[in-house]
């Protein structure tokens, strides 16, 4: 694992969100993560229960 590695969460939906892994957080039932390091805007908070894959990835 690197600072570039990044995961990607497909909802059950079918929509993806990418985020850098090392600001991925648990909290409750929620995952949040931040969209870069440089800026840091956080994701908007994804329930556990609308994930259908996590991926990660290598850069």
């Amino acid at each position: 694992m690197t600072r570039k590695t990044g995961v990607r969460i497909t909802k059950k939906d079918g929509t993806r969100k990418s985020f850098c892994f090392d600001t991925l957080l648990v909290q409750d039932s929620t995952i949040t993560g931040k969209n870069d390091h440089f800026f840091g805007v956080n994701i908007t908070p994804i329930n556990l229960n609308n994930i259908e894959k996590v991926e990660l990835q290598y850069k």
